[in-house]
């Protein structure tokens, strides 16, 4: 009956709703009689098509798509879409001759295939590609398509090496920058850390840039897309340019603001939107960037960098249109000049009434130390967090005021070693529960989390204060400070020697102090990492319980909480899990684990770093076999070298017809050649799954 009555509604009416839906959801669709497969091929609802994250779309189907409706085809996105071969590529990009938006990022493509396939594309107002070296961009090479050139308005271009070889400057050469006389924005990008030959870009007529607005480089450190993004700032018209977007994480600042070539970047920004001046490491603002005038400012990144609480107070009143700012590592914002200032942050919510994103991780706030004055204007900023959809906190902020063992503790403490061995680590926790109960005079059961204890804890904790006035939240991350994954962002971690020592307030945080999450029952993306006090784990499988949107989880170095079933458990209530990261040394890849995966039906991705853990291969291959969309298995483990390329070649032979886009990465984690092997996958995967970063904030929000 239901399906009679949508086939009975009008043609408009149904258009609106196929013009929702994704690829896979519209193929289905016009599955369904002829009608529908009529109007799947209607302008309205496919004027759009994105294979992106598409991974278990058919090409038969994907074809027949493109056959029936690809003149009404306008925006094209192929990004990340690896597993398609370079003539199906080619065979759907020319039958849509009308494109206003083409994107081919990580695609199998050759570079004169790519220039034929634009120099089709007459239309063309947006386009995207990766590229090898800085030779494929030449000028000479894109001649053919200077007429598309000529209307391009957007344009990014993605680095997708990665080796590290020795720097040979190969001087200057035009690129395809000069046949673009309509850009307004322009994105570098890079799969990951790596030293290119390199080549400057030249600008033979700058002038032609002038419309440029945005320019965004990714925060990978890729000399090539470095040398490619500066060198084309360096040449343009800074002067009489309206920037709205500048997005250059790693910059160094004091030389960007005193260079002659860039001093117009920062000293105008009465029209900057989005800044990102991430990792720079000194002092924000300095001479050469005038922030008073950012009245128009949204999103700001200054992670890692010298920002004072003084410093937030300029920001927050010259800039109170701000949505989003990345105050992450800022190990300063609660000094003033007098000594501790917490006036600045909480200037911020005073001001910046649409404040949505707010990340201050990576700074410790260790608020039983302080006063009982100050502990309670902490609680005021709490209280004034209204309206959050993004945040991420330390996980040491956790611990309430006057809960102390000790005022005279150090800030920061050695901690049992995270790669010993799973008993010793458990029995750490313990005797840290034990002694904790002893100096303040509680039982050891009091202490100890049951299910009784976190119902009724969470209402009073820090957590609860902040959620009860944002309870919208859709991504949460709560990340020990000096917390780095053994795969970790732009950082070369020798996983044999790397250890993780938390500060003695983050091994007092409980299961009760997490309990409080479940209060956000919109949300979507989660992060818990760095909590070695974790005993039970009880607040894991609360989580997963009320907390039931949940598609992105990372979780690592949650002490005893992992080494029982409890995580297991809590897996059998994550059925709409589509991304699952997990990082735990000595992590029991036992049959209970495996079959708590296997109750999360939705799960797309799954990668699990377990030091010196072993697995069986059965377990593996039944978890795959279970799971219909999982495409993406990655063990980092303690199993040989042999034993991990004899599963990936099984599952290979095994599923790769029934999922093309499968990417399996099974190796050592103390794999002598794990920098090399990791370059296998694919840039999307290894992006956003493998390395480990914190990603409230990372970037300025859709609007």
């Amino acid at each position: 009956m239901a399906s009679n009555c949508f086939c009975n509604l009008p043609d408009i009416v149904i258009l609106n709703v196929l013009a929702y839906l994704d690829l896979e959801a519209l193929v289905n669709t016009s599955k369904t009689c002829r009608r529908l497969r009529c109007l799947c091929a209607d302008r309205l609802a496919i004027r759009c098509i994105s294979l992106e994250g598409q991974y278990y779309t058919k090409i038969e189907d994907l074809q027949d798509i493109i056959h029936d409706g690809s003149h009404h085809i306008r925006h094209l996105n192929l990004d990340h879409s690896y597993w398609l071969h370079q003539r199906t590529i080619h065979w759907i990009v020319s039958k849509c001759k009308h494109l206003h938006s083409l994107r081919l990022v990580e695609c199998k493509l050759k570079t004169a295939t790519l220039v034929k396939l634009v120099t089709g594309c007459p239309d063309l107002k947006e386009l995207s590609f990766s590229i090898s070296s800085f030779v494929d961009i030449k000028r000479d090479v894109f001649i053919q398509a200077k007429d598309t050139l000529r209307g391009i308005r957007k344009l990014g271009i993605y680095y997708m090496s990665r080796e590290m070889a020795l720097m040979n400057y190969f001087g200057e050469h035009s690129t395809l920058l000069d046949c673009c006389e309509s850009l307004e924005e322009l994105y570098i990008g890079s799969a990951g850390m790596a030293i290119p030959e390199l080549y400057r870009p030249l600008i033979r007529c700058p002038q032609q840039l002038k419309s440029l607005k945005l320019m965004s480089i990714t925060s990978n450190i890729h000399a090539g897309a470095q040398m490619m993004f500066y060198g084309t700032l360096s040449q343009l018209p800074n002067a009489s340019i309206s920037w709205q977007t500048l997005l250059m994480p790693n910059v160094n600042l004091l030389e960007f603001v005193t260079k002659n070539e860039f001093r117009g970047c920062l000293s105008n920004m009465r029209a900057m939107r989005h800044l990102d001046v991430s990792g720079s490491k000194v002092t924000f603002p300095c001479e050469g960037l005038d922030i008073t005038t950012a009245a128009e400012l949204q999103y700001l990144n200054i992670s890692m960098t010298l920002v004072t609480s003084d410093q937030l107070k300029i920001i927050s009143t010259s800039c109170n249109k701000l949505r989003s700012i990345n105050l992450f590592g800022c190990g300063y914002i609660f000094q003033g000049i007098n000594g501790q200032d917490f006036t600045g942050v909480e200037s911020l919510f005073d001001n910046c009434s649409k404040m949505e994103e707010f990340n201050i991780a990576g700074v410790h706030h260790h608020l039983f130390m302080l006063p009982e004055a100050e502990c309670s204007q902490i609680r005021i900023i709490f209280n004034k967090m209204n309206g959050l959809k993004r945040l991420a906190l330390p996980v040491c902020l956790l611990t309430e005021a006057g809960q102390s063992h000790t005022r005279t503790a150090k800030r920061l403490a050695s901690s049992p070693k995270c790669g010993s061995a799973k008993r010793r680590c458990v029995d750490a926790v313990l005797q840290h529960c034990e002694e904790s109960s002893d100096r303040d005079g509680c039982t050891s059961s009091s202490l100890t989390p049951t299910r009784s204890t976190l119902g009724s804890s969470h209402q009073c904790s820090v957590l609860s204060a902040i959620f009860h006035n944002n309870p919208d939240i859709e991504e949460f991350e709560l990340l020990a400070v000096n917390f780095h994954s053994a795969i970790h962002k732009n950082k070369i971690i020798n996983p044999k020697t790397q250890q993780f020592g938390p500060c003695v307030e983050t091994r007092r945080v409980r299961d009760q102090h997490l309990e409080a999450i479940c209060q956000l029952k919109r949300l979507r993306k989660l992060t818990i990492v760095g909590a070695p006090g974790l005993v039970s784990g009880q607040c894991l499988v609360s989580i997963a319980k009320e907390c039931d949107s949940l598609s992105h989880l990372q979780v690592g170095y949650l002490g005893g909480a992992m080494y029982g079933n409890v995580f297991a458990q809590a897996l059998r209530y994550m059925g709409k899990l589509r991304d699952l990261r997990l990082e735990q040394p000595n992590l029991c890849l036992n049959v209970a684990l495996f079959e708590g995966l296997q109750y999360c039906s939705s799960l797309v991705r799954l990668c699990i770093i377990a030091k010196h853990s072993t697995f069986h291969a059965t377990n593996v291959i039944r978890l795959v076999e279970q799971l219909p969309r999982l495409v993406v298995v990655q063990l980092f483990a303690g199993e040989t070298i042999t034993a991990c390329r004899s599963l990936t070649n099984t599952l290979h032979k095994r599923f790769i017809k029934q999922k093309p886009a499968l990417s399996c990465a099974i190796y050592p984690l103390v794999y002598d050649g794990i920098s090399e092997t990791t370059k296998s996958i694919p840039a999307k995967h290894f992006d956003e799954l493998t390395r480990f970063q914190s990603r409230v904030c990372f970037l300025p929000p859709v609007t």
